[in-house]
């Protein structure tokens, strides 16, 4: 990146870049993230292919725990924290759908708690890992979802995706 920031990078390893399927997911994820604009949904500043070959996603680093680790360390939230992770989560759910984005892998491990000085304990929230979204036809970026695929962490898999509906 031109202006030398640090930011997190996602990696392709090697071994996927020989499957066209996942390269093509991949490439997907980082086109629909980078579209995303919200101030609750991770920044992707750049994506490409390295020069020895590998794929990557540049994206703003963070500095906090996701709310699975929050949630194993300390225990339930409040119910006013709760609801506020909830809202915030709902609302940057609501653009990514609007442009036609389905996260379909919501789960505490990607709701990040972001850490600031500034915050005087009232975390920012950001949603992450646009890996297995879905894009629905009124986006440009194409569909990679096969009718009857079912992915998603099986604790957190939607009813639909469970009953095998698109």
């Amino acid at each position: 990146l031109p202006t030398k920031q640090v930011v997190a990078l996602k990696v392709m390893s090697a071994g996927l870049g020989a499957d066209e399927k996942k390269v093509l997911r991949f490439e997907q994820e980082a086109r629909a993230s980078t579209s995303l604009q919200h101030p609750s949904i991770i920044q992707v500043l750049d994506y490409g292919r390295s020069a020895d070959g590998l794929l990557f996603i540049a994206m703003e680093l963070l500095s906090g725990r996701t709310l699975g680790r929050r949630l194993k360390e300390d225990g339930p939230l409040s119910i006013s924290d709760a609801c506020r992770v909830l809202k915030v989560t709902c609302d940057a759910l609501a653009v990514a759908h609007d442009m036609g984005i389905i996260h379909r892998d919501l789960k505490p491990e990607n709701i990040f708690l972001v850490e600031d000085d500034a915050s005087q304990g009232d975390a920012q929230i950001k949603l992450l890992d646009f890996g297995i979204a879905k894009v629905t036809g009124h986006n440009e970026l194409e569909t990679l979802t096969e009718t009857g695929f079912i992915c998603g962490t099986p604790l957190y898999i939607s009813p639909e995706q469970s009953l095998g509906m698109p």
